[in-house]
Formats: structure tokens, C-alpha cells, sequence
């Protein structure tokens, strides 16, 4: 995979996660409008002579189970596999299976606890659609399950009320999901030339003499090129990094090892959502596109690579470094400053540390 489709890959991986956490804290507040839509029918129903003696009309067998029971059963869901979601260390695919899963189970409650609607079971296109931003082999599996479970409702009305009318209904219904599968194809292609653009954009290198924006020595940018960048690029964490008692290494190895080392911890950091500015001699800020906490993943492993290569090269003596690691706020400069705060009280404290702080 180059360059541009790692980039692709994770910044799409991070879009998607946002927007999978902003739909779980939304999603209860549609449940909870589905409670009160519930609550009103019940009582209107129940309290309507008219219904009460209309022998065909869908509401007469309203009772407090199918007014209350799909809702309990939806929140349940949520709370189950919103559990999971957010207190285990769930991977990207796990945390996009939760979220279809709670949607499906939710669903599933309100159309089979409401025999008669059956309009209700075009809920099931939704997963669909929302796994267009996914990928296209969720939403062939998101069409597979929704044709399952909608050829298990048809068949089961149709044999518990003792009819075929649930046979061209099952059809029309199926055939909507289709065009839905399809629609949702057409949206993730558009997603991903979108997308894909983007990220191009991102790593299309300003047409500004290398010379004035890269340093020489370790290819790192310059450090005056953030503040150019924070204007066209959207940061999600900040990171300060120093080699410790880069001095000594100096001293001991010779400045052309000395050399080596600042090169090399800029190589082993490097990554394409990644930016590395040298702050001045053995000192480094790195702004990147992830997470903090990705960003610590990306920086401890490539710190410990660093570590590795420098006691091969130095014939066994390790050279560590120290960082501290946050989100970015609205001030990156106030970011640096919290970050070489927090990588002092680390060196007054021992070395060779990577903390994250808030």
C-alpha cells in the first residue's frame, strides 16, 4: 500500500469513528421520541371508543406489550452493545459491527413487536445507507442480513395470519433494498473520490523552495513552516519530542554519529499523517492528522524503532528520547508550550519517557 492509501486508509478510519461516536450519543434521543410517539398512541388508542369498536382498524389490538416493549428492547441494545463499544479496546471493524448490531436489534423490536405495520420494516434500509460511508462489503453484508430478516418477518406473518399477501409485500420490499444497495454503492464510490481528493491535497507539498521549508540535516520542515500549515491543514494532536543528553552522544560518538541520530528519529517517526517541524538542535514538535491517542500508538513505536537502531549502530549504547503528547486546541503555540512544560517535569522525573497529557 503507498503512501497516499495509507493516508487514505486512516484518515477515513478517523471520519468514520467520529461520526460513529456523534450517531451513538444521538441515537438515544430518536428512542426517546419513539417512547413518547409510543406512549401517546397507547393512551389515545386505549382511551378511543371508536377504535374500540372498529373490528378492522390496525390499532384496536394496541396493548401496553407493543406499546412499550420495542422501545425497552431498543434502549437494551444500546446500552449492551454501546458498552462494548466504549469499555473494551474495540478495533475499527468491531466498533462499526456494534454499531450495526444495535441499530438491527433495535429494529427488529419495533417491526416484530408491531404486527400490522408493516410499513415499519423499510427501517431495515437504513444499516444500508449508513454503511455506505463504510465500506462496499458492509453494505453487501448489511443487504444480505436486511434480506434475511425481511424474508423472516414476511414468512412468519404470513403463516401465523394464515395468508399470502405477505409474498408480493416481502417482494416490493426486497426490491426497494436493492435500489437502496445501490444508491448506497453509488454514494461510498462518490465518498471515496471525495475523500481520496482530499487527502491528495493534504500531501500535495506547498510550491515553496524546499530550501526555506525543509531542513537540511534531517529532512524534518522547518519549524516556522507550522505556522503556514495550521491555516490550510486541521491538526488533531501536538506532540514535543528531544533526544536525552543528546549532548553526551555528541561528546562520546562524534558529531557525525550525532548527526545520524537526529536523522534517523525523524525517519523512524515519519508517517503520511504525520508532520515533523525541528524546534531547534536535538528538539522536535510533530503535529499530526490523528488522534492523541493514536498519536502515542504512532510515537511510542516509533521511538522504541529509534531506540533499537541507535544501540545497533552505536555498537550498544542506547540513545532514548522523551515526549509529551496532546490534543490540538485552538492555539498550537499553546500546545507547544504545555508540551515542553510537561517534557520538563518528565526529565526532572527520569528519561526515556513518552507521557499524554490533557
Amino acid at each position: 500500500m503507498g503512501e497516499l492509501e495509507q493516508t487514505y486508509s486512516s484518515l477515513r478510519e478517523e471520519v468514520v469513528e467520529k461520526n460513529i461516536y456523534f450517531m451513538w450519543k444521538f441515537f438515544p434521543f430518536v428512542l426517546l421520541a419513539a417512547a413518547i410517539i409510543e406512549t401517546v398512541l397507547f393512551f389515545t388508542v386505549n382511551g378511543s371508543v371508536n377504535v374500540q369498536n372498529d373490528e378492522v382498524y390496525l390499532l384496536k389490538n394496541w396493548t401496553a406489550f407493543h406499546a412499550f416493549f420495542p422501545t425497552v428492547h431498543a434502549l437494551t441494545a444500546y446500552a449492551v452493545f454501546y458498552f462494548l463499544f466504549s469499555c473494551t479496546h474495540a478495533s475499527y471493524l468491531q466498533k462499526k459491527i456494534y454499531y450495526l448490531a444495535s441499530i438491527y436489534f433495535a429494529f427488529t423490536g419495533y417491526i416484530f413487536g408491531h404486527p400490522g405495520f408493516n410499513s415499519l420494516v423499510l427501517l431495515y434500509v437504513v444499516p444500508i445507507l449508513i454503511s455506505a460511508v463504510f465500506s462496499l462489503r458492509a453494505i453487501k453484508i448489511t443487504s444480505a442480513i436486511s434480506g434475511v430478516l425481511v424474508a423472516t418477518y414476511c414468512i412468519y406473518q404470513g403463516v401465523t395470519r394464515h395468508t399470502t399477501y405477505y409474498i408480493p409485500l416481502g417482494v416490493i420490499i426486497l426490491f426497494i433494498q436493492g435500489l437502496c444497495s445501490f444508491l448506497a454503492m453509488g454514494m461510498n464510490n462518490v465518498f471515496d473520490e471525495l475523500f481520496m481528493k482530499n487527502v491528495a491535497a493534504v500531501n500535495y507539498s506547498d510550491e515553496i523552495d524546499n530550501s526555506q521549508t525543509v531542513d537540511k540535516l534531517t529532512g524534518a520542515w522547518v519549524y516556522e513552516k507550522l505556522y503556514r500549515d495550521i491555516t490550510t491543514l486541521v491538526f488533531k494532536s501536538v506532540a514535543f519530542i528531544d533526544i536525552d543528553d543528546f549532548n553526551r552522544v555528541n561528546e562520546k560518538f562524534g558529531e557525525e554519529i550525532g548527526d545520524w541520530v537526529l536523522i534517523n528519529l525523524v525517519k523512524n517517526l515519519s508517517s503520511p499523517l504525520i508532520r515533523i517541524y525541528r524546534y531547534e538542535g536535538d528538539k522536535f514538535v510533530i503535529a499530526s492528522l490523528m488522534t492523541a491517542e493514536k498519536l502515542l500508538e504512532s510515537v511510542s513505536e516509533g521511538i522504541s524503532k529509534f531506540k533499537s537502531d541507535t544501540e545497533q549502530r552505536t555498537g550498544g549504547t542506547m540513545v532514548t528520547a522523551s515526549c509529551g503528547i496532546t490534543g490540538a486546541s485552538t492555539s498550537i503555540r499553546d500546545d507547544i508550550k504545555k508540551g515542553k512544560s510537561v517534557l520538563f517535569l518528565l526529565k526532572k522525573t527520569g528519561k526515556d519517557r513518552i507521557k499524554f497529557f490533557k
